[in-house]
């Protein structure tokens, strides 16, 4: 299962980070809740990571000016750009307090 996949399954009520391979992935689970991506909305983007921002944002604004705000607050997910595609093998948890971190590999 690729990352991005494996975060639109995730109910995560009482995450408080999820990790890959050391890296933090929150920011990315962050915008996939926010914006309620699914498999399907990953399938209309034909599983391209910057053609879903691009959907997403598009579907969420109301005009032009909206539409490049959104696009210039959600920039950060670029970052992701080059691990969204990565299979997850390992799915390991760790809880600490009343929240889980989940860190994946």
């Amino acid at each position: 299962m690729k990352i991005i996949e494996y975060l639109t399954t995730l109910s995560d009520s009482n995450v408080n980070s999820i990790t890959f391979n050391g890296r933090d992935v929150t920011r990315l689970n962050e915008f996939i809740k926010e914006y309620n991506v699914s498999n399907s909305t990953l399938d209309e983007a034909d599983n391209d990571f910057e053609t879903l921002i691009n959907n997403v944002v598009d579907e969420c604004s109301e005009d032009e000016e909206e539409k490049a705000e959104l696009l210039e607050a959600e920039q950060d997910l670029a970052d992701f750009q080059d691990i969204v595609e990565e299979d997850i093998y390992v799915q390991t948890f760790e809880i600490v307090g009343d929240k889980i971190n989940i860190i994946i590999e």
